[in-house]
């Protein structure tokens, strides 16, 4: 297999290469066709063993990595990231990687010793402002001192006696296997430490595509949200949903700040607002905020008042996340002016009365709060028009315009199915369209847009991990909820289709009653997870006398904790049968009573634990059917997921195996690659490392990215390619 080579730049600590050389292998597992040879530094910060770093320049331990970089002697650089500057250095971009160790600072003492059994006033070893000023609340006794060197060098200086404390990042000791030298960790309560303690970031020159597809499967698309005109019931549920998933909103002053009650306890939210001139932050800094949260891998959400696009200063921002390829989505939102007018009765269109009308504010850019400058006749004449109902007519809609005195090169664009998966934009000119040089209409409605912002330029572009791509989810409609809020927000457009329903089994669901008699329960799926608890609410059983839970991996085990439920046993790994058997040698007993909850096409208890050598007594519940639908047709898709082997029949008995040609693919485990395999050998899918819905959407996207042009084709200066086996 053809590899690129690229030279990947670190210092010469033994931590920083450990960070290195296990980033290097993570990123080289998802991309088969890349290969890292690890480069070895300096750095100001390395050289300079005498300066507090509580003084020190910002890229102190960065700067001479990042100009090999922009010097094209490293392709790219490994960093802690709290260790980057902001902004980096101009020429460069950079991303953070999503493998995150301890965020918490820990103690670390002479010999291990106990905190209360200190010397009085210690001398404890600072190397930050946070930490010398926790280092005064938490042992105000103390002698403070700095300190300098790496990890290996600080412990060497505690030991010898020129300190008693040190506090130091839990991250690097975990890394360097001397976890046992922590003595005590440091709640983040007590002393928060920066965004990216325990987090490894990436540099490399701005608009490599190489780097640049790398970067696209571990960043999230930015969402730009609409919160409605003012009461956040007129939010729409997409907003809503999003703000529930995000790690920081983003807000404006005209956002309902009530709708700031659907974020996670753990997300962030930042007020951006301006109102009148009066910013609480400039535009261009709330750019640089959006991109850099972006390239962190956070979920952000930018809350926009009314609809983001409609006088919402959209365009700059998305503008700053298109200049450095970075992935976006708009989710139109209720505006003022629907408020204003279908919310009073004051309609702008009113059969007979009025068939079209005019937006636009009383002020131009940089005009003063007072000054007045309405568009003018000829402004008005050459404004966009939007055109609803019109697509069948568009020749002589466009012939009218043209009778009008507007330019034959005005742009001109008709919008199909718009904000479904289904949408479809085509673009022409004016001139062009009057002389019917269109394509042949799709039965679809559409929507005509003329004028400038008609330009295929502000087309938004389709950039993170899917690329635009749509993407067949044909899970069961809970699991595909989940899967398609990945894929969004890798940059993908989900299509929800189910092939299969799961229905409970009223008779064998009456069967739980006996299950209060178990020592433990089985639950290998999120499905059977949530019709195993809805069943015991519908038989009136009290969750606190149900027995002990083993469930088959995370998903599962989430479906309980959103219930308060604690499952007893979750595997490691091998998310599946593989991972249940071996729980279950470490964790049954001889004469123990197990119930299995499972469809009635899962394997049954007695097959799952054939291989136990244990006696055990099986009660097995098929309380659920898979019922195979029958949708009436396949919609256009790019990629496909499979969530179960009876998902790929349907789907082979629905459509065929043809309709699977050149499309990228991905099973969720083996069970389900067996069954694509038996109907489309030929297939090659991503199969995820673990058996779980967001492990396969990862797998999946990788798998494109890997197979899209970027990776296959681009070779640079100074970047070799290697054969190997």
């Amino acid at each position: 297999m053809e590899k690129l080579n690229f030279k990947l730049g670190t210092r010469r600590s033994e931590l920083a290469l450990i960070q290195a050389c296990s980033a290097a292998a993570a990123i080289e597992n998802d991309f088969p066709s890349v290969r890292f040879d690890v480069v070895e530094f300096d750095t100001p910060g390395d050289r300079d063993k005498s300066t507090d770093l509580r003084t020190s320049d910002p890229d102190f331990f960065t700067r001479d990595l990042d100009q090999a970089v922009l010097d094209g002697r490293l392709d790219c650089a490994v960093h802690s990231a709290k260790d980057l500057p902001s902004p980096v250095p101009e020429g460069l971009d950079w991303f953070w990687l999503p493998w995150r160790a301890s965020r918490e600072d820990a103690i670390v003492t002479r010999n291990g010793m106990a905190v209360a059994d200190l010397p009085p006033n210690p001398v404890v070893g600072v190397s930050s402002d946070r930490r010398a000023e926790y280092a005064k609340y938490a042992f105000p006794d103390a002698c403070l001192e700095p300190i300098r060197g790496n990890i290996q060098e600080r412990l060497k200086q505690l030991d010898e006696g020129r300190f008693d404390i040190l506090i130091m990042a839990l991250a690097a000791l975990e890394r360097l296997g001397l976890r046992d030298r922590a003595v005590e960790t440091i709640p983040l309560s007590e002393l928060p430490t920066p965004p990216g303690q325990g987090v490894l970031a990436v540099t490399f020159k701005a608009g490599d595509p190489v780097m640049e597809t790398i970067r696209a499967l571990y960043v999230k698309s930015v969402a730009f949200v609409g919160a409605g005109p003012g009461d956040p019931g007129l939010a729409t549920s997409a907003t809503v949903r999003l703000l529930g998933e995000c790690d920081v909103c983003l807000y404006d002053a005209l956002a309902s700040e009530a709708l700031l009650e659907n974020l996670p306890e753990t997300a962030e939210a930042v007020f951006v607002g301006k109102r009148s001139g009066k910013h609480s932050m400039p535009q261009n800094e709330i750019s640089a905020l959006i991109t850099e949260r972006a390239s962190r891998g956070e979920r952000v959400v930018r809350l926009k008042g009314g609809d983001p696009g409609l006088f919402g200063r959209l365009a700059e921002e998305i503008d700053a996340l298109d200049a450095l390829r970075l992935p976006f989505r708009v989710v139109p939102g209720v505006t003022s002016v629907s408020a204003a007018t279908t919310g009073t009765g004051l309609l702008p269109t009113r059969a007979g009365i009025a068939r079209t009308f005019t937006v636009a504010t009383p002020r131009k850019r940089g005009a003063t709060p007072h000054e007045i400058t309405w568009p003018d006749k000829n402004e008005r004449l050459n404004a966009p028009l939007i055109i609803m109902m019109g697509a069948k007519s568009a020749p002589e809609i466009a012939r009218e315009l043209r009778g009008e005195g507007r330019s034959p090169d005005e742009p001109f664009a008709i919008v199909f199915s718009a904000g479904t998966h289904d949408e479809k934009i085509v673009t022409t000119t004016l001139g062009e369209a009057a002389e019917g040089k269109l394509p042949e209409n799709p039965e679809a409605p559409g929507i005509i847009i003329s004028g400038e912002t008609a330009s295929p330029e502000f087309i938004f572009k389709r950039r993170g991990a899917f690329r635009g791509a749509r993407v067949l989810l044909t899970a069961s409609k809970d699991l595909s909820k989940r899967a398609a809020s990945l894929v969004e927000w890798m940059g993908g457009r989900p299509i929800i289709f189910p092939l299969v329903e799961l229905r409970p089994d009223t008779e064998r669901i009456a069967e739980l009653a006996g299950i209060t008699q178990c020592d433990w329960v089985v639950v290998t799926s999120p499905a059977a997870a949530e019709i195993f608890l809805d069943a015991l609410a519908s038989l009136n059983i009290d969750a606190r006398h149900i027995p002990k839970i083993m469930v088959a991996g995370p998903g599962t085990a989430r479906v309980f904790i959103a219930k308060g439920i604690f499952p007893d046993a979750v595997p490691d790994s091998d998310f599946g049968a593989k991972g249940i058997r071996k729980l279950a040698i470490r964790e049954f007993r001889d004469g123990d009573r197990i119930a299995r909850v499972r469809s009635d096409l899962a394997a049954p208890a007695s097959e799952l634990f054939a291989d136990s050598a244990l006696k055990l007594d099986l009660l097995d519940l098929p309380i659920y059917k898979n019922v195979r639908l029958t949708p009436e047709s396949l919609p256009d898709f790019d990629a496909a997921l499979f969530a179960s082997s009876s998902a790929v029949e349907a789907f082979n008995d629905n459509f065929g195996a043809a309709a699977l040609d050149g499309k990228d693919l991905a099973v969720i485990g083996e069970p389900t690659l067996a069954a694509l395999k038996h109907h489309l050998s030929s297939a090659s899918p991503a199969v995820p490392k673990c058996a779980t819905i967001d492990a396969a959407v990862t797998a999946l996207a990788a798998n494109m990215l890997n197979t899209g042009g970027s990776m296959k084709h681009t070779k640079k200066e100074g970047r070799t390619t290697n054969e190997h086996e």
